[in-house]
């Protein structure tokens, strides 16, 4: 990318040219073949590994209203 220190009026009018099509939502992409096997094994894992780790955890974590100060 080349160094410009003054912005141009002409290359802002272009850019937005270029870019004046992705106003509004972008359109739903399809899934390729591997994508939703890849998104339930996430789903898997995460029912099966970090929520039980989470739960485990969270008993330890104090009151989200109680601030703790460290005596280091």
């Amino acid at each position: 990318m080349a160094h410009r220190p003054y912005p141009s009026r002409d290359r802002a009018r272009k850019q937005l040219d270029r870019h004046c099509y992705e106003l509004g939502p972008a359109p739903r992409r399809v899934l390729r073949h591997f994508q939703p096997q890849l998104l339930n094994g996430t789903a898997a894992v995460v029912h099966r590994d970090v929520e039980p780790m989470a739960a485990t955890l969270e008993p330890g974590a104090p009151p989200v209203d109680e601030y703790r100060l460290t005596t280091r």
